[in-house]
């Protein structure tokens, strides 16, 4: 072997030892690294919907919206009805809350109807009852309806959930829908109609006795009698209290009325010369 030969040698064999390949072999780049696969993005929704049937009430337990706005719609039937009865607390609120967790889409829509039980209540009601709707128009920017029948607020909910739904759907908003319901009292005349109507005494012989009393005036005043059915001023208090309406005053159209109804119902109308 020359002398360059032997030169030759000695490189490769230095060289193999610097790379770690064996004599002769060829180095080759490695091949690069894939990056990480990222997490896929939640793929679906689920919307939900929760109800809380009065002021005073928890929420009821989530579910999809086609069965939450019927208990939304029964819940605003029986408020009413408590308001319609006798005026108290006075006011009072049905909630719909709308809200998404992570789950295959399962309905987003509701049927929309309106309710007829504040027509039904307020028939023997002396008060009339309205109501108005509040929802987000833009996420915190809380928007409130006109008053308007409780008929057309429930139906008006009900849609405002429906078109709601595709924005919690696509946001982390949670958003809340609500019916106020409140009392006011109807003229007096309507009053007797419909408190005659509650407590089965005659309709005409209750608006008579009214008309030729006072004309239907709630201040109306001829000591020793006050109110619509001109009530004696030494026995109100007690009639009053057995009523219901205790610490009442006589010219408070509302207990003059009811207390008036409720005794001509139990002993007649001999206590009123109009009778």
């Amino acid at each position: 072997m020359t002398l360059w030969s032997k030169r030759l040698v000695a490189a490769a064999l230095v060289a193999a030892t610097v790379t770690g390949l064996p004599a002769g072999a060829s180095a080759t780049p490695s091949e690069p690294q894939a990056p990480p696969e990222p997490e896929a993005p939640q793929a679906s929704w689920q919307l939900r919907a929760q109800v809380r049937p009065g002021p005073r009430v928890g929420l009821t337990q989530p579910r999809r919206l086609a069965d939450a706005v019927p208990l939304m719609r029964q819940a605003a039937c029986r408020e009413a009805r408590d308001l319609l009865w006798d005026g108290q607390p006075g006011r009072s609120k049905v909630q719909l809350t709308l809200w998404r967790q992570s789950g295959p889409e399962d309905g987003i829509s509701s049927g929309v109807s309106e309710v007829d039980c504040a027509s039904r209540f307020g028939r023997v009601s002396p008060f009339r009852l309205e109501a108005r709707v509040g929802w987000p128009e833009d996420p915190g920017d809380y928007t409130r309806s006109s008053p308007m029948a409780l008929g057309n607020a429930v139906a008006k909910a009900s849609e405002l959930a429906n078109t709601l739904a595709g924005r919690v759907l696509q946001s982390e908003e949670q958003a809340w829908i609500t019916v106020r319901m409140w009392t006011v009292e109807k003229t007096p005349r309507q009053m007797v109609r419909a408190l005659a109507r509650r407590y089965g005494v005659n309709v005409s012989t209750a608006l008579g006795v009214a008309a030729c009393e006072s004309g239907f005036r709630p201040k109306a005043y001829s000591h020793p009698y006050a109110g619509i059915y001109q009530q004696h001023l030494s026995y109100w208090p007690r009639r009053a209290r057995h009523y219901g309406h205790r610490g009442a005053s006589p010219f408070d159209a509302y207990a003059n009325i009811d207390v008036s109804l409720r005794m001509a119902r139990a002993v007649g109308w001999g206590h009123w010369g109009c009778a």
